[in-house]
């Protein structure tokens, strides 16, 4: 890992292709297969976020994910998904920045409002993804299973022939948390594998540091607007 350094930054459309590929190279029977105009779309909306690592010999893509409108409901929500980072650099924390840093961008630049959660579905059989939805404060709240007609062909099903995805949602009062991360960040990620240097790109990061986490310690301690009983 000497000589080694990382990079949290939006992915631009011309590098959509890239992420697409990446994506398609780390599929697993426990992941959503996308297409490639699903990360296009992503990028046009700077709803898609990657890692990269910079070596002596050249610029590696080793995660992804995304924060967008819940491409699989009619209902309003926001998912978070796709998070995955290569196994070479986990245990480092580059996963949980990853993620801090692209809900933060969401809260800080779009801030949906109270009634509309955010989600991220993780197959019953996947692991990898828990830990790291925890660190980011979502908990589980129950399980949902997708309509067969849209299910693509290759995802694990269970002994019911089903594929079925764990349900977890944001608790919103995780956003003072990310705060005092973005306030007392020191250009390191740090986890039990110890710590390696990173940088994060993006708008909210560089350029109005002070006023993104007055946003989120603010969004942090709002409450849900309560429905008045008149109101049938």
């Amino acid at each position: 890992m000497r000589h080694t350094s990382f990079v949290i930054r939006r992915v631009t459309q011309e590098r959509a292709e890239k992420v697409f590929q990446f994506h398609r190279d780390h599929i697993t029977p426990y992941l959503w297969p996308r297409g490639l105009e699903f990360f296009r779309e992503l990028a046009q909306r700077e709803s898609l976020f990657e890692i990269v690592a910079n070596t002596p010999f050249a610029e590696e893509m080793v995660g992804v994910c995304y924060i967008t409108e819940d491409p699989s409901e009619s209902q309003c929500r926001i998912e978070f998904g796709g998070v995955y980072v290569v196994p070479k650099y986990r245990g480092f924390g580059l996963a949980a920045a990853l993620g801090k840093a692209a809900v933060s961008s969401l809260f800080i630049l779009d801030p949906p409002s109270m009634d509309i959660p955010v989600i991220a579905h993780v197959h019953e059989k996947n692991q990898e993804p828990r830990g790291v939805l925890r660190q980011l404060g979502f908990i589980q709240t129950g399980q949902e299973s997708p309509p067969e007609e849209v299910v693509p062909p290759g995802l694990e099903r269970n002994e019911e022939g089903k594929v079925v995805g764990d349900l977890f949602e944001f608790q919103r009062t995780q956003l003072a948390e990310f705060a005092d991360w973005l306030e007392n960040f020191q250009g390191l990620a740090e986890g039990k594998n110890g710590k390696v240097p990173l940088e994060i790109d993006v708008p909210f990061f560089t350029k109005y540091k002070s006023a993104a986490i007055e946003a989120l310690r603010d969004l942090s301690t709002r409450k849900p607007i309560l429905q008045n009983p008149l109101d049938g």
